[in-house]
C-alpha cells in the first residue's frame, strides 16, 4: 500500500503523462528501490529531515512549487507522513 501511495504522489508531482512514461524507465525503478530501502524504513515523524528521491537520467521538467528540481523530488516529513 505504501508503494502505491508513493507512486500516486510521484504522479501528482510530475503529471499523468510524464508519470506513465517515467514508470517504464530504470530511473523510476531506482527511485522506487531507494524509497523502499532507505526512505520508508527510516521515516519516524513529520519532523524528519527532508529526503530526496532522484530519478537519474529522467530529465524531468522542474516544478519548484512541487519540490521537483533537476529530476529530484524533495520529500518533507509532512509529505512522507501523507505518503506513508
Amino acid at each position: 500500500m505504501l508503494n502505491l501511495r508513493f507512486e500516486q504522489w510521484v504522479r501528482d508531482v510530475v503529471g499523468e503523462k510524464v508519470f506513465l512514461d517515467l514508470k517504464e524507465t530504470d530511473a523510476f525503478r531506482l527511485a522506487m528501490k531507494h524509497f523502499d530501502e532507505t526512505i520508508k524504513p527510516g521515516f519516524r515523524s513529520r519532523d524528519d529531515q527532508d529526503q530526496y528521491v532522484h530519478f537519474p537520467l529522467a530529465n524531468l521538467k522542474d516544478e519548484p512549487a512541487k519540490g521537483l528540481k533537476n529530476s529530484c523530488i524533495t520529500m518533507t516529513g509532512f509529505v512522507m507522513l501523507l505518503t506513508l
